[in-house]
């Protein structure tokens, strides 16, 4: 971890947890962000109400809930409005990288950050893995559940232009 960085985690379909890990010099934006957040905040909340417009290097969004049903597809992170506002809070040239194990959920994915004009896929399609430094990710429960399901992983990556 990048310790001139902060970072910050958290999940949407439940409280809005944080990790921040800032470097060691005092940060007002730090410190006003860890005194403001809450345990009731969702990543959308978070993102569109709280984060400066260009504040952001990248974005990692991995294996959200896909809601799989179709009556429940509205619930999905990744949609036309939340990807409208977290491109308006990446600075020029950030990332977005997106990870799922769920082929419709992958396809809708790159519907919708095909479709945002702030944005750029870097790659023709899904992004391959693991030659690609960008797409390097941390293990995860999820990832791990989708492998012992047989299921496969479809990476997007996308660049702020």
């Amino acid at each position: 971890m990048n310790r001139q960085r902060a970072y910050s985690a958290g999940r949407r379909g439940g409280p809005f947890h944080k990790t921040l890990r800032a470097s060691e010099h005092d940060r007002p934006d730090i410190k006003q962000a860890r005194e403001e957040w809450t345990s009731t905040r969702t990543a959308v909340e978070v993102v569109r109400d709280m984060l400066r417009p260009e504040s952001l290097a990248g974005v990692h969004i991995f294996f959200p809930d896909p809601w799989p049903k179709a009556r429940h597809h509205k619930r999905r992170l990744v949609a036309p409005a939340f990807i409208e506002s977290l491109s308006g809070r990446l600075r020029q040239g950030g990332i977005v990288h997106c990870a799922t194990d769920w082929q419709h959920y992958a396809e809708q994915m790159m519907q919708v950050l095909t479709q945002q004009p702030k944005l750029r896929n870097l790659h023709p399609g899904f992004a391959p893995i693991p030659a690609n430094p960008l797409c390097e990710r941390p293990p995860t429960k999820f990832h791990a559940r989708g492998e012992r399901l047989g299921h496969d992983v479809w990476d997007l990556v996308f660049e702020r232009v």
